[in-house]
């Protein structure tokens, strides 16, 4: 349930705050796994606050149940001054584009989620979201070919062949102004919070 709310997998909406909550209930309850991912988390800040104290003690705990990529960074970081955890957003993310380059399509969904948000230190980029989205779509992957088409919708009621688009960070498209409107300023997650540039009030400009 955690890696669909992370992924999109199975038509869940991508959300990383009820992904974590998942991972977190299974991690407590002794699964490996969940303990691994919940370490790879708190270092990339996904869902949680960066926290490397408890992104060492969550490989700690994965570690020491046999879990071999948790034990395999143990290894890695033999050695580092007391009270360190050397790992870091940077890593996480080279190891996500490695897989996701070898055609995980899992890892290309939450590649292309982060290059959306701009979290966890991926640069913030529409295009390569896309590009990764259809890779996915490409190899057969309904979820990505699903997220892709909600880029390509109006972000505000989600009709399909916008016609404009918010001139400040141009990564989002509506309908007309009434939506754009409404997607600035309104719902739980209003653009305003996350555009690029946030200057001036925005305006839509036709595509």
């Amino acid at each position: 349930m955690g890696s669909g709310y992370a992924t999109g997998h199975g038509g869940l909406p991508l959300n990383m705050a009820t992904a974590v909550a998942w991972f977190r209930k299974a991690a407590l309850q002794g699964d490996a796994e969940a303990q691994g991912t919940m370490a790879g988390f708190y270092t990339m800040g996904m869902g949680v606050g960066k926290d490397m104290k408890l992104a060492e003690e969550w490989t700690k705990k994965a570690a020491a149940q046999g879990h071999e990529g948790a034990q395999r960074e143990l290894r890695k970081w033999a050695g580092q001054p007391p009270n360190t955890f050397p790992g870091s957003s940077e890593s996480v993310l080279r190891t996500l584009t490695s897989a996701a380059e070898q055609g995980d399509q899992a890892m290309q969904r939450l590649l292309a989620t982060l290059h959306r948000s701009g979290e966890c230190g991926a640069e913030r980029d529409a295009h390569r979201a896309k590009q990764l989205l259809k890779a996915g779509a490409a190899q057969g992957d309904s979820d990505a070919a699903g997220l892709l088409a909600g880029m390509r919708a109006c972000a505000s009621c989600g009709a399909p062949r916008p016609r404009f688009m918010c001139q400040r960070c141009r990564e989002v498209k509506y309908c007309g102004q009434e939506c754009q409107r409404k997607h600035w300023s309104e719902g739980p997650e209003p653009h305003k919070t996350h555009c690029t540039r946030k200057r001036v009030p925005p305006a839509a400009l036709a595509v």
